[in-house]
């Protein structure tokens, strides 16, 4: 395809995320540089506008205690949260069980997803699961009924390793 061709003429980098997804972007080029700003600045800042206005419900955390850094703006209104409220704590304390369920089914589904994509460094695909979400500003700490489906898929170094979980 085109991109490919683009990709073999170095005209455009692009790299595999996900099972099956890829990104494609253009270097920059000495020319492209924007005076006083580092190349490491440009790309951060860019690639975060871009990740947190992504159409798509997308939350990243870490590999070992599921601490998220990284959430996209249509996750945050899908789940009536703050970004401010999420970055650098765990998963599970922004969003724990009901404790009013008897049998809850979200932490522990979500639990063992994560768990999986860790050990087989492989993307999971969750089956429909009740997973309540803690309603904003509730002073007794209710719950609304919600179901989700998430797809969970490692972002692994050069070296195979687990840098991230999406």
């Amino acid at each position: 395809n085109r991109l490919d061709s683009l990709a073999e003429d170095d005209v455009l980098k692009t790299k595999k995320v996900g099972a099956n997804s890829r990104v494609w972007w253009h270097p920059c080029h000495d020319h492209d540089r924007v005076e006083g700003v580092s190349d490491g600045e440009t790309t951060e800042s860019t690639f975060r506008r871009l990740f947190e206005n992504i159409p798509g419900l997308y939350l990243i955390v870490e590999p070992d205690d599921y601490e998220i850094v990284a959430v996209s703006d249509a996750y945050l209104e899908a789940t009536m949260t703050e970004r401010a409220d999420m970055l650098g704590k765990s998963l599970f304390e922004v969003f724990p069980e009901d404790p009013e369920d008897p049998d809850p089914e979200g932490v522990p589904r979500l639990r063992s997803s994560l768990d999986r994509v860790n050990a087989t460094r492989e993307t999971d695909v969750m089956p429909v699961t009740y997973y309540p979400i803690p309603l904003p500003e509730s002073a007794e700490r209710d719950f609304e009924d919600r179901w989700w489906s998430p797809t969970n898929a490692p972002v692994l170094s050069e070296t195979g390793d687990i840098d991230y979980i999406i």
